[in-house]
């Protein structure tokens, strides 16, 4: 005999099915009333479940990919257009050329911070002061790509947070200001 309700096979005197737990009334294999097992529209094939969600998973991963490259080509151009500015000045100043490579990495630099690895690299303080003002860089452009490049680390930087780095970074109050302005993040 079998489950008129999920076609599982019952013994003779079962009044409850073993697997799916419904009642039945009891009927022979050979009868009419039993051709094939009965089957219930809330059945959802779990490939065709699995097929769904698949399909769910890779268009949200689709989203969350164009938005992160949407973001990075933002910071890109940005720190491009910083650092066509920086690179209209030219010169055949070594210690000139080597500030405007680190101004290119787009990690943002303050003028103190640039000073002091220009120093690290082997010229003196006059040298490297002087590369710091002739290699023309906006300040202000430098503290905003280095609040962008703080955020990208991590999201939840506070703006007091945020603010207090830039300044230990060696960026001036109202280069702080500007970088916090323009750094893509509503506060």
């Amino acid at each position: 005999m079998y489950c008129k309700n999920c076609g599982a096979q019952i013994g003779e005197n079962d009044r409850f099915c073993a697997k799916c737990g419904k009642s039945n009334d009891i009927s022979p294999v050979n009868s009419p009333a039993v051709s094939a097992p009965a089957k219930t529209g809330n059945n959802v094939s779990p490939a065709l479940f699995f097929a769904v969600i698949g399909v769910v998973a890779v268009l949200a991963i689709i989203v969350l990919v164009s938005f992160v490259n949407k973001q990075r080509e933002q910071i890109r151009r940005e720190s491009n257009a910083a650092m066509n500015r920086v690179n209209t000045y030219r010169t055949s100043d070594p210690a000139v050329e080597k500030a405007k490579s680190y101004l290119n990495i787009g990690k943002g630099f303050s003028a103190q911070k640039l000073q002091k690895q220009l120093e690290y690299e082997g010229y003196s303080s006059s040298e490297a002061r002087s590369a710091v003002n002739r290699c023309g860089a906006d300040w202000n452009e430098q503290a905003a790509i280095c609040a962008k490049s703080y955020l990208r680390l991590e999201y939840s930087w506070t703006k007091a947070k945020l603010r207090s780095q830039l300044e230990y970074e060696g960026f001036t109050s109202s280069q702080v200001d500007y970088g916090l302005a323009h750094c893509g993040k509503s506060w």
